[in-house]
């Protein structure tokens, strides 16, 4: 059986693994892949996601020079389990590459602290991908391995993310309350704050009317206010949460403040810089890469908006 169609589950770890190479070295060497699969667009707008997804189809079918270009990238990125596997088959035979057999007592020898050293996942993979000959029982037991720290891993992650939810739901409520400052000045409703090792040190809520300055949007200011509390313009290892997704203008002071992540409630379709209108955040940046994620509090924040609006509209009729 082909070592891909035995690995299939396996496939999105594998890549992971090699994801810099991928990008790297084998799109911009083969143009003819690139356009099966993503037509013309730049290599700097395709997602890891659309990426995994073309390799890992292009591997199911079965690509000699493909599978043999994933594996080698992914055992040389594995270089000391390689280093371990030949030193304990050497010892067996010198020419280890020529051996075919190995007996369940040489694999244990051979596999002796490797689970500890290397990882169970690693240990299976490189056992199929390098063609490594364990007795069948051996591999079994390895799958086996490799299978519960999978789950134990999806697990870990899994309450990652619904801690890391909690945290960013509880700081959207304070960005939420902010904006409710806006609405009460009979500014358009949108807040922020900037939060650095769990606490807030900067608020802002739009002030654009009150100052008749286009530029006061809440990001702006609170990302003035950060950099005045801190004495420095560099908002490093800092995550502003928003009630709105950023504008162009706000995207870039985001981007130019080396602020690191960047929650946003509600999607802005005018005006939005993450994909609503254009994604900035999108286009690969010479110097920063900002992490966001959306949609957080999205029906809190749009209805919020969607009242401040509806207000306007009954005010202007009665006038």
């Amino acid at each position: 059986m082909h070592q891909f169609q035995i690995l299939q589950p396996w496939i999105p770890h594998i890549l992971t693994a090699i994801k810099k190479e991928i990008k790297n070295e084998h799109l911009p060497s083969a143009p003819a892949f690139h356009r099966t699969y993503f037509g013309s667009r730049p290599l700097n707008r395709l997602t890891t996601e659309e990426l995994f997804q073309a390799y890992e189809k292009e591997l199911s079918t079965g690509n000699q020079e493909l599978c043999e270009w994933v594996i080698s990238r992914w055992v040389f990125k594995h270089g000391d389990l390689y280093e371990h596997f030949a030193k304990r088959l050497s010892e067996l035979n010198p020419n280890f590459e020529e051996i075919r057999q190995i007996t369940e007592a040489q694999a244990e020898y051979i596999l002796d602290g490797a689970a500890q050293a290397f990882g169970p996942i690693n240990l299976y993979l490189f056992s199929i991908l390098n063609g490594v000959v364990f007795p069948e029982v051996i591999l079994t037991r390895l799958k086996e391995q490799a299978d519960a720290a999978q789950k134990a891993s999806a697990c870990t992650a899994a309450k990652a993310q619904c801690v890391q939810q909690q945290i960013d739901e509880r700081f959207m409520r304070e960005a939420l309350k902010e904006a409710k400052k806006a609405y009460a000045k009979d500014e358009v409703p949108v807040g922020a704050v900037l939060v650095h090792a769990g606490e807030i040190i900067a608020r802002g809520h739009n002030q654009v009317e009150l100052l008749q300055d286009a530029t006061a949007h809440a990001e702006m200011l609170c990302i003035t206010s950060a950099a005045s509390a801190i004495g420095n313009w560099r908002l490093e290892e800092m995550t502003l949460y928003t009630t709105l997704e950023p504008c162009a203008m706000c995207a870039g002071a985001l981007l130019a403040s080396r602020v690191q992540r960047v929650v946003w409630a509600a999607p802005d379709l005018r005006l939005g810089a993450n994909g609503s209108w254009v994604d900035l955040f999108a286009l690969k940046h010479p110097m920063h890469k900002v992490s966001i994620t959306g949609h957080v509090l999205e029906e809190e924040a749009a209805a919020l908006m969607k009242s401040f609006f509806q207000e306007k509209r009954e005010r202007a009729v009665v006038d």
